[in-house]
């Protein structure tokens, strides 16, 4: 059991670095409820950047919804903090 949650770990920490910085940033806002008009906002660029980064990290991901992305996102987050010492 052991073994397979670190295969887990070790498969999503490296997926996850193979975002760039702003798809990471996207990832985040989208999974804490953001619409792409809202994310673009905060990070000042267009919605269509947005769309094109969303499409892009999920693609990367292998992820096909919003739920899932926030299940990832949740999930990478807490196994940083983790990782770090926070958790």
């Amino acid at each position: 059991m052991v073994r397979h949650f670190s295969h887990i770990v070790s498969a999503t920490s490296s997926s996850w670095d193979t975002l760039s910085r702003r798809e990471r940033e996207v990832a985040m806002l989208i999974a804490n409820g953001m619409t792409n008009k809202e994310a673009a906002r905060a990070l000042d660029i267009s919605p269509r950047t947005v769309e094109t980064q969303r499409a892009n990290l999920m693609a990367k991901l292998q992820i096909r919804g919003v739920a899932q992305l926030v299940r990832y996102v949740t999930f990478v987050g807490v196994m940083e903090r983790h990782c770090d010492g926070r958790g």
